[in-house]
């Protein structure tokens, strides 16, 4: 386990402290924090656990007070396919992302994502050398209408 703390010793204006353990796979922490000494202070409360096997991870963290929720699940199919998906929420408004990741080779990787609003990213990554990497990209929705294009190289 691991426990911190921290104190403002010159105005006692805020106060923060956290806790982490992991048992085996399971990791597990919270933190809180507070602004100000008054009774009127804002304070936060975030709370996190995780779950890590081979070739799989789970997440969960709840932060914002409580108001916000955030989840990921990973799985590597193989050694060269991985597929993941996180949700979010936050409020009312709830968001999901699903991807999926090919290594083709040692230096090429495939990568795919669709999101809850229907956009569909596409991207594939080259690397050249050591310091030489290029990458191609597109963006769009289901209807195609407007994709966005784009390619990168990075040199050294």
């Amino acid at each position: 386990a691991t426990l911190t703390g921290m104190v403002d010793v010159n105005s006692f204006k805020s106060l923060s402290a956290s806790a982490a353990a992991g048992f085996d796979a399971f990791t597990a922490g919270v933190s809180a924090k507070m602004n100000s000494m008054d009774k009127n202070s804002c304070c936060g409360v975030d709370v996190a656990a995780s779950y890590s096997a081979p070739a799989k991870f789970v997440g969960l963290s709840v932060t914002n007070n409580f108001k916000s929720l955030k989840g990921l699940f990973s799985y590597d199919i193989n050694s060269a396919v991985s597929v993941a998906t996180i949700a979010n929420m936050e409020g009312d408004c709830f968001g999901c992302k699903i991807g999926a990741v090919y290594k083709c080779n040692p230096n090429t990787v495939l990568k795919g994502k669709i999101d809850n609003k229907k956009n569909i990213e596409f991207s594939v990554k080259q690397s050249i050398n050591k310091t030489t990497l290029s990458g191609w990209a597109t963006i769009s929705d289901f209807k195609m209408k407007q994709p966005t294009f784009g390619a990168k190289v990075v040199l050294g």
